[in-house]
Formats: C-alpha cells, sequence, structure tokens
C-alpha cells in the first residue's frame, strides 16, 4: 500500500505502518470523562470497539478500531499494551495508529522502531504450533484521564477457503460497552448471510454504486455474566453470525477432496494393513483394530500453520513422521479403514458447541476437531483416533460425542446427529470394612473399584505413563489423608478385561486405629466417597434461572459399602430416592437378615441426558446436596474404657447413625415428595 513503512522484525513484509484506507470509516465517539460506575472494570472504560469488513476488494480487509479511557494506574498497565496477532504466511497487519489523548494534546506512538515482531505459539503446552506472529508495543506514559485509541487492518486469509467470509462478532461483552459497531461492505453480486441472536441490533443499510454497506450499532450494553454450569454451546449475549456459505453441503464438498485417500501406501504401513484384515474377521474387529493401529503408530503433534490448519499432511508424510494432529489420524484412519473393505470417512466437529452447531448458519469455520464416521452393520460409531489405548471390542469403546457432526463423504447435504448416548457405567465401587471387637482395635478396610468406558482408559492411559506403583502409592497417600497410620496389607492389583473395556483395582487396607475420639467420651468412624458426591457440581442460587443447566455426558456411577459391626445393633434402614429432570440419585441403608452385624449402603448417581431445564434448577441444587450429606457412613457410640457401651440411649449405634443422617433423610423425603407432583 502506497506509503506504508515496513516493522522492524521477523516477516518484515508482513508488518507495516500505513495509512487507514479510503473505505474505512471513523466516525465520533461519545467519550464521558466521568463514565459511569457500570462502565468502569478493570481501571478502564470500553468507550468503543469498532469492525469493519471490507469484501469489494481483491482480499478480505478486516479493520479494528478500539478505544478505551483510563481510570487508575491498574487500568493504564492493561491499556498500554497493544497486540495483533496474525498469520504471516496468508496475511498481512497494517497498523494506523496507536494515540493517547490527554486533554487537547494527542501523541501517536505508531512508529516502525516502537513495535515488536515475536512469535508466541499458544497452544505449546497443548503440542500446537500455529505459526502466528503478534505484532507488539507497550506504550510509553499512559496515565489516568487518558484516552488510548488503537486502529490496524488485517488483510488476507486462509487459502484453503478460497475467499469465503464467516465470522461471529459480538455486541455484549463480559464487560459493559459503551458503544459497539460492526461495518460490512459486499458487492451486491455477492451474496451474504447473517443471522442475529439475544437481541442483536439490526443493520442500517446503505447501497451505492453496485457496493452495500452494512452497520451495526449498539449503545451503553451492560455486562453479561454468563450463569454457572451453562451449556457452552448455547449463545449467551447479543451476537451475529455472518457466512457467505449457503449450505453444508458447500462445506462439506470444500473440505472432502483434502482428505483423499485413494493414493498408494507406503510399504511397511501397506504390510500393517494387510495384517489387520487377516487376523481381523469381522468388520466390527476390523473397525476396532485400525482404531487402536491408527493410536498407537502416531503421537500427537498439530503443525497447524496456514494452510496445515485446515488441511491434513500426505499419508506417507504423516506416517513416516510418526506424528499428527487430529486431521491426519482421522485421514490415516479413513485410508486403512477403507481398505480393509469399512465404509469410513472423516468428520468434522465443534469439541465446545457441538450441540449448537444445528442453529448456525452454515459454515467452514465452525469446527475445532476431526474425528472419524464409521459404519459396521448399519450402525453408525463416532470414534476418535486422537485418543489413547483404547480397548474393548467395537461396541464398547468410548465413542466421540460433539452434538452434530459433518461427515467428509460425497453426497454429504446436511449435519449428522451424533446421538442419542446411552449412559455409560463408568464406575462401580464395592468397599468393605471389618471392624475389631474394641475400638482400640484394628479395622480391615478393603476396596474393589471397577472402571469401565472412558474411565478405563484413562486410567490405562496412567498405568502406562506412571507405572503400577506409582499409581497405587498416590491411592495409598489419598487414604492416608483420611486414614493417617493406613498400611496396605497387600500390593494393589488390576484386572483388566479389555474385551469388555473394564479395568479393575483391588485394594486391602489396615487402619491401626479407625476410631476418632470426640467429645462426650464417644468414638466416631465415617466413611470416604471419590466417586459419587462430587461427580455434579454445585449451582449457587442466584435468582431465576435463564439457561439449562449443564449435567455432562449421559453416566452411571454406583457404590456399596458392607460395614461389619462389633456388635448386633437393631436398625430399620432406609431407603430414598431423589430425582430430578434428566438426574436420579438413590440411596439405602439395610441389614443383613442373617449377619444381623452386617449393614450395607448403596448409593447411584445415573444421569440420563446432559442438560436439565432452567425451571428446573432447584431441584438440582436440591439433588446435590442431597449427595453431598448422603454420601458417607458416620458411625458415632458412646465408649466404657476400651469398649463398646452396651447400654444406654448414647450406646446404639444406629441410633446415632440415624441422627447422622436425618437431616439428609427428611430432605430426600421432601424432595421425592416435590418430584411426584
Amino acid at each position: 500500500m502506497s506509503g506504508a513503512i515496513p516493522i522492524t522484525g521477523p516477516q518484515t513484509d508482513r508488518a507495516r505502518i500505513a495509512p487507514v484506507p479510503d473505505w474505512v470509516v471513523h466516525d465520533p465517539y461519545d467519550s464521558p470523562a466521568a463514565p459511569e460506575e457500570i462502565f468502569v472494570a478493570g481501571g478502564r472504560c470500553m468507550l468503543l470497539d469498532d469492525t469493519q469488513v471490507d469484501l469489494v476488494g481483491p482480499q478480505r480487509a478486516w479493520h479494528g478500531r478500539y478505544v478505551e479511557r483510563v481510570m487508575t494506574n491498574s487500568g493504564a498497565e492493561r491499556a498500554a499494551q497493544f497486540s495483533v496477532p496474525f498469520d504471516p504466511i496468508c496475511e498481512t497487519v497494517e497498523i494506523h495508529f496507536v494515540r493517547v489523548r490527554r486533554g487537547d494534546k494527542v501523541i501517536d506512538h505508531a512508529k516502525p522502531e516502537a513495535f515488536e515482531v515475536f512469535r508466541r505459539e499458544r497452544s505449546l503446552e497443548r503440542l500446537v504450533f500455529d505459526g502466528r506472529l503478534t505484532v507488539h508495543l507497550v506504550i510509553p506514559d499512559v496515565r489516568p484521564g487518558d484516552v488510548v485509541e488503537t486502529s490496524y487492518t488485517i488483510i488476507g486469509g486462509n487459502p484453503i477457503l478460497r475467499g469465503k467470509h464467516a465470522a461471529w462478532i459480538a455486541f455484549e461483552w463480559g464487560q459493559a460497552m459503551m458503544e459497539t459497531r460492526h461495518r460490512l461492505r459486499t458487492r451486491v453480486d455477492r451474496p451474504i448471510h447473517f443471522r442475529g441472536v439475544n437481541g442483536a441490533p439490526a443493520p442500517e443499510v446503505i447501497e451505492e454504486n453496485g457496493v452495500i454497506d452494512r452497520r451495526w450499532r449498539a449503545v451503553r450494553r451492560p455486562a453479561v455474566e454468563t450463569e454457572d454450569l451453562a451449556p457452552p454451546w448455547e449463545i449467551s449475549r447479543a451476537e451475529i453470525q455472518f457466512s457467505e456459505f449457503d449450505s453444508w453441503a458447500e462445506v462439506a464438498n470444500l473440505f472432502t477432496p483434502l482428505y483423499e485417500t485413494d493414493t498408494a501406501l507406503p510399504d511397511d504401513l501397506q504390510e500393517a494393513v494387510d495384517m489387520i484384515a487377516q487376523s481381523a474377521a469381522s468388520p466390527a474387529e476390523r473397525a476396532a483394530e485400525v482404531l487402536r493401529f491408527v493410536q498407537r503408530s502416531l503421537r500427537y503433534l498439530s503443525l497447524s500453520i496456514a494452510e496445515g490448519g485446515l488441511q491434513p499432511r500426505p499419508i506417507e508424510t504423516a506416517w513416516t513422521s510418526r506424528y499428527g494432529d487430529c486431521k491426519d489420524a482421522a485421514r490415516l484412519y479413513t485410508a486403512i479403514a477403507r481398505r480393509v473393505g469399512l465404509d469410513a470417512c472423516p468428520a468434522l466437529v465443534n469439541t465446545r458447541q457441538g450441540e449448537g452447531l444445528n442453529e448456525w448458519l452454515p459454515t467452514a469455520s465452525a469446527f475445532d476437531h476431526c474425528i472419524v464416521r464409521v459404519i459396521v452393520d448399519g450402525r453408525t460409531y463416532w470414534l476418535d483416533p486422537t485418543r489413547r489405548n483404547q480397548e474393548g471390542a467395537l461396541e464398547h469403546i468410548y465413542k466421540a460425542y460433539y452434538g452434530w457432526a459433518l461427515p467428509l463423504a460425497p453426497g454429504v447435504e446436511a449435519l449428522a446427529f451424533m446421538g442419542p448416548v446411552k449412559p455409560d457405567h463408568t464406575v462401580d465401587v464395592k468397599e468393605r470394612i471389618v471392624f475389631g471387637p474394641k475400638p482400640s482395635s484394628p479395622a480391615t478396610y478393603e476396596w474393589r473399584t471397577t472402571y469401565s468406558s472412558w474411565r478405563a482408559d484413562d486410567l490405562r492411559e496412567r498405568i502406562a505413563n506412571e507405572g503400577l506403583g506409582a499409581v497405587a502409592k498416590t491411592y495409598l497417600r489419598q487414604l492416608q489423608d483420611v486414614w493417617p497410620g493406613l498400611v496396605a496389607l497387600e500390593p494393589m492389583r488390576f484386572e483388566d478385561d479389555p474385551t469388555n473395556n473394564r479395568l479393575t483395582t483391588i485394594e486391602r487396607y489396615e487402619i491401626p486405629a479407625p476410631w476418632k475420639r470426640v467429645e462426650g467420651g464417644r468414638v466416631e468412624f465415617a466413611t470416604k466417597d471419590y466417586f459419587i458426591s462430587a461427580d455434579l457440581s454445585d449451582l449457587p442460587a442466584n435468582g431465576p434461572r435463564k439457561r439449562d443447566v449443564h449435567l455432562g455426558r449421559p453416566r452411571e456411577a454406583t457404590r456399596t459399602v458392607e460395614l461389619e459391626l462389633p456388635v448386633n445393633w437393631p436398625s430399620d434402614g432406609w431407603n430414598v430416592a431423589v430425582e430430578a429432570p434428566g438426574a436420579l440419585y438413590e440411596t439405602a441403608l439395610q441389614r443383613d437378615r442373617k449377619k444381623k452385624r452386617l449393614f450395607t449402603l448403596t448409593q447411584r448417581l445415573r444421569v440420563e441426558r446432559d442438560t436439565m431445564p432452567a425451571a428446573d434448577a432447584p431441584r438440582y441444587v436440591e439433588l446435590v446436596a442431597a449427595m453431598r450429606k448422603g454420601s458417607d457412613v458416620v458411625i458415632t457410640s458412646a465408649t466404657a474404657g476400651d469398649a463398646f457401651a452396651k447400654s444406654g440411649p448414647r450406646a446404639n449405634w444406629l441410633d446415632a447413625l440415624r441422627l447422622t443422617f436425618i437431616v439428609a433423610v427428611v430432605l430426600f423425603a421432601i424432595v421425592r415428595l416435590l418430584g411426584t407432583g
């Protein structure tokens, strides 16, 4: 561009100082010296967020102009940091000005020598390299009362998208905004789709000389806070989605050729494919074996630089390097699966907002992950080759689920629903506690915990990485935090049933001094629930709720605790259920009819679906409260020296046990009555 001055640093031809483009409009904005308190956060007042997009020129140009008033020294620290990230392979960034207004004085700090250009990989810890650069400036001498105004334009975009525009523009934020603007310039022969949600403003439209100029404006919007446990796919703020794609079929047609699998495979890979074909007889066995083969063969590393962020590398490249990202793994799985006679294809998903994709306009920017779809005997399976060490027959392998997916196969015209999802029984805990005859006698505590589905996968991965001994020590330390002095009576054992994808841990401990002395010469013992009581998160009661409550993926967990007491004590026990839409918690205490000193506590949590209606949030709160109060058995008893008292009102263990749980039992009963209305 005429008048552009390069910025010193790497890729200097892609970062420069330049005048404001002719097509950009900078209208005045309101700048009160003493803004209302509601608009001040973090020592700053956000006066203007102005974005403008031009689709009339040969490349997309995205212009940003941001204005804020500094209210405190803390706000000055934040306002003095100016950064613009960009992709140096396919984008150019032009800085127009970085101004500080102090009264009638205007100081522009946009000088080439003042900026730094550096590479900052923001997802390095997740083994993702995107190659983006950041133009950065620490603005000198910013003070309370100053107005900081910045302006820049990013030109270009990923060539894979063929110049198609797609974006989400927000008009509400977690911080109150004095004014938000968005502008879009298009040719009349270049149609674009857009839709607003949650009270987004309507556009002002100007058409002149074959150009449509649309402008949106929102003024004095308060901060919008996201409700706790709101479904991540639900949009809670005023936003507008833009897309030039006419259909999901167009998006599928854009990406499907990038995952072509007809090229010849390397010789050693072809040998492995032949072995899978020979050793796995049925289609289901082949689908599972191909999955494990890819998971074992590729370590995860994503080189998402320019086109690499949207298309996989060649199969031979991924195979010979033995690393790749989700796109590489999906392409490799598909290539192998098709060669062993399976109907497979890659599928694009959104790991956070996937359950809401069916309400989006079709767009190529909707996805952040790639998995595979394989159809076996008429049934569809969604598999993730980037997971690790998934065992089990195909029906028992933990399946990917993100709501809606876009299969990349010829003829695809719409998103595919990935559900419904049945609850996985992920954990079953069986505990047995045998007490000695006296308060000073040791107790044995046995655990048998069976993990299934993703829990079994995760534990296998942990054992593979840390070793059996390290995992056993971690379990032991957790128990010793509750019962100091606890010792293992035998090494922890593991029983693996890979076909059914179950992994069982067997533990046996001795607690030398199980009884804790409490007031009044009494002793107390409490079990410890590590699995059910904390499964659902607390939900603060903040008045009427707007959003549904997110419960997470459907699942089931069960727990059984057997307590063999020193003396025979009578008890009627209880059997209580707390139910809310989509979730059920049950607990029961029973005495064995033959072994009168044996009591069994059972617990069960079942989550049937991933959300609960907002109107039922109070029932969710009651259910979680019941889980917290009814998760552990707390036993108290009076003592006489080093013996348990056998007479008197304080000596009845199960009376004390009932008293410990009476609040929870009353709550359970109330909730159950409410739930029958």
